[in-house]
């Protein structure tokens, strides 16, 4: 998928969790939540975070251990006893990333290094996706309203 859809799909379930948990900072949590939706693609050279990173994207595979469960579990046990609210709002961003991911026809391999992945039948950029785009949108609207 492409960035502008996965940024959209990690606000909407970001004010999803707002309804569960109770975040005090809602903007940094957003703004946290869709930093760490972004990262997954460092690994892209051609990616909006890849192009500013690039020398790094060049040496890691694309949809390998970055489009991976570890990272974000990682993290999450690290930063957990730090703060919470952080450590929620990176793996709501991060995971949502990886979910939008494993629709398309590439797919993930979610616990790589293993091979095995989890493919979809979405391309990235096509139809599904914009509907996906505008579905997303209007949730978002209507949740904010």
């Amino acid at each position: 998928m492409r960035y502008p859809t996965h940024i959209l799909f990690c606000v909407l379930i970001s004010l999803l969790a707002f309804n569960v948990l109770a975040i005090q900072d809602k903007i940094l949590f957003i703004l946290i939540a869709v930093i760490f939706t972004l990262l997954p693609d460092i690994d892209e050279s051609s990616s909006k975070l890849g192009r500013k990173v690039r020398p790094l994207s060049f040496f890691l595979k694309h949809r390998g251990f970055f489009h991976s469960i570890w990272l974000p579990l990682l993290l999450v046990l690290i930063l957990y006893n730090i703060s919470f609210e952080i450590s929620i709002a990176i793996f709501i961003g991060y995971s949502s990333h990886l979910i939008l991911d494993s629709l398309t026809k590439t797919g993930i391999a979610f616990l790589y290094p293993l091979k095995w992945r989890i493919k979809g039948f979405a391309k990235t950029g096509g139809l599904f996706e914009k509907l996906v785009f505008i579905a997303l949108l209007i949730s978002i609207i209507f949740i904010i309203i």
